[in-house]
């Protein structure tokens, strides 16, 4: 599976964001991942748009497919409006393959940098788990863990440790009765940054932004001079995760005066 996150997308072409075209960024990324493999799935974990219309979304669906056909998962961003996305055909649909299935968990708010608990999303998340079987995956697109940024941090869900706690109680549950599926791993966005942290066997990995990258463990706002980048997850039959980031050699020109809507 090739995880993609945070692709900030304008939709004028040669626009651009922090000095960054965005389009152009993502086009690296995309040609160097897929040039050295075909993935079984193409995951995009959020803030897909930067200017959340559905031009916006057409351009994505438009580059996506011309460098993959094949299944799509997308979840939304704080920077995305769901409509708009869904309306342009960038599907959230569950996906399955070779004995894992693959779930968007939706902790966005159109309008909203934070991460946000609704009713529905734990409808739909208590519904994928309860018919789920076999090796689990949940992609979210705010961490569910600290990421070490102060000023990021805060954006997180308010009851992530409770929701981890329920996961992996969850996972315990179903190995004492023989039932069910397991929780392995859970991706997300918006850090713009290579994240990996643990909690008991759960395994929880954040992806490196198709633009510009945000600098570890910074008090403020600041950008990092890593290049663009994507990571790959290989999903084994016996639940294990084997990943690791791809950085691509893109020239970056940061421009913090040009953040139009940030």
């Amino acid at each position: 599976m090739l995880q993609i996150s945070d692709l900030h997308l304008l939709y004028e072409r040669g626009a651009t964001l922090i000095g960054v075209d965005t389009e152009k960024s993502l086009r690296a990324v995309l040609g160097a991942a897929l040039s050295r493999d075909f993935p079984d799935v193409l995951l995009v974990t959020g803030d897909i748009a930067h200017q959340p219309v559905k031009e916006t979304y057409d351009k994505a669906l438009s580059v996506l497919r011309e460098y993959y056909d094949g299944p799509l998962l997308c979840v939304p961003g704080n920077h995305d409006v769901l409509a708009a996305m869904l309306e342009a055909g960038l599907t959230t649909d569950a996906v399955q393959v070779e004995g894992w299935s693959v779930c968007a968990f939706d902790t966005h708010e159109d309008d909203s940098l934070a991460a946000l608990w609704t009713p529905e999303a734990e409808a739909a998340l208590d519904t994928w788990l309860a018919s789920a079987s076999g090796n689990l995956l949940l992609a979210t697109h705010h961490p569910l863990v600290e990421v070490g940024c102060p000023w990021l941090d805060p954006d997180r869900l308010d009851n992530a440790e409770a929701l981890l706690d329920s996961f992996c109680a969850y996972n315990t549950d179903n190995a004492k009765h023989g039932v069910g599926g397991q929780i392995r791993a859970v991706v997300f966005g918006h850090a713009h940054q290579e994240v990996e942290a643990t909690l008991d066997a759960l395994q929880l990995y954040g992806a490196p932004s198709t633009c510009f990258q945000f600098r570890p463990e910074a008090q403020k706002f600041s950008i990092d001079s890593r290049s663009p980048g994507c990571r790959w997850l290989e999903l084994n039959e016996d639940g294990t995760v084997d990943t690791h980031v791809q950085r691509v050699d893109f020239p970056l020109h940061i421009d913090l005066k040009d953040r139009e809507n940030k």
